[in-house]
C-alpha cells in the first residue's frame, strides 16, 4: 500500500533536512539569508526561484533548499500560497511562497 500525503510530505522534509545538514552551517546561513532576501523583493515565488537565482550557492543536493523554505516559514518570513508546478521536479507540483515582509 502507498504511503498516505502527510507520509510523503514528512518524508520529504526529513530528506530535506538530512541534505542541508550535510551541507553543512554555512551553506545553511548562506542559503537562509538568500531566501530571505528574494522574499524581501518578490510577492510570491518558489523555492526553485530562489535557487536558480543564487546560484553561487550551491549544494550537491538541490533537496537541501527545502529545509531552508521550511525554515524561512518557520521564522515568519513567508507562507504557503498554494501550489504550482516548477521544472526541476518534471512539472511536479510545489509550494509557491508568499512573502510576509512589508
Amino acid at each position: 500500500m502507498g504511503k498516505s500525503l502527510k507520509e510523503a510530505r514528512d518524508l520529504g522534509h526529513a530528506k530535506a533536512k538530512q541534505a542541508a545538514d550535510a551541507a553543512g552551517d554555512e551553506w545553511k546561513a548562506a542559503a537562509f539569508a538568500a531566501f530571505v532576501r528574494y522574499a524581501k523583493k518578490h510577492r510570491q515565488f518558489t523555492t526553485q526561484d530562489v535557487r536558480f537565482n543564487n546560484d553561487e550557492i550551491v549544494t550537491g543536493e538541490p533537496r537541501a533548499w527545502g529545509a531552508v523554505a521550511l525554515a524561512a516559514m518557520r521564522a515568519g518570513y513567508i507562507e504557503s500560497a498554494g501550489f504550482i508546478p516548477v521544472s526541476s521536479s518534471r512539472g511536479g507540483a510545489k509550494t509557491l511562497w508568499r512573502s510576509l515582509i512589508k
